[in-house]
């Protein structure tokens, strides 16, 4: 197996790794969600058929509980394709290099953490010590449109 090839299958496994965590939080989460809204229910005296009825609504309309709940994992799933794109991009660039990249901000309303570090030059390797775009680091976490571009110049030896 090549470098890339070998670089590409770890940061798969953890992409994978990162979203079973963003779905079991949302899974956790969205089961409080529903152990306080079944119990506010039963207390106001609905009975278990009408509570039954009510979810299953909300999960046809995706309504304020069920809604929130797949809005999420979408967005989680989003994110872990855009961390697919930047690993591709990062693999091709590999650790390691002297070659200095810059941080272009590529969307029309960037999150404040990325717009500070517009035209900033680093390696690959320090980029990946501060925060690559999409890695998590930012306001925007994986929703992340940024990109590290190289340059002409080399790191200072």
């Amino acid at each position: 197996m090549d470098n890339f090839s070998e670089y590409m299958k770890n940061q798969m496994n953890g992409i994978f790794s990162i979203l079973s965590i963003h779905i079991q939080a949302k899974a956790s989460k969205t089961a409080i969600t529903l152990q306080e809204y079944i119990s506010v229910l039963r207390q106001n005296g609905l009975k278990d058929q009408e509570i039954k009825n009510l979810l299953f609504q909300d999960i046809a309309d995706q309504g304020r509980i069920f809604g929130e709940f797949f809005n999420n994992l979408n967005a989680d799933v989003r994110g872990a394709m855009n961390n697919v794109t930047h690993s591709a991009k990062w693999g091709r660039m590999m650790p390691g290099s002297e070659e200095m990249l810059i941080w272009e901000v590529d969307s029309e309303d960037p999150c404040p953490d990325c717009l500070k570090r517009d035209g900033e030059t680093d390696t690959f390797q320090n980029w990946q010590i501060r925060g690559l775009p999409g890695s998590g680091w930012s306001v925007c976490r994986e929703n992340c449109l940024c990109n590290l571009v190289k340059t002409k110049k080399m790191a200072a030896v």
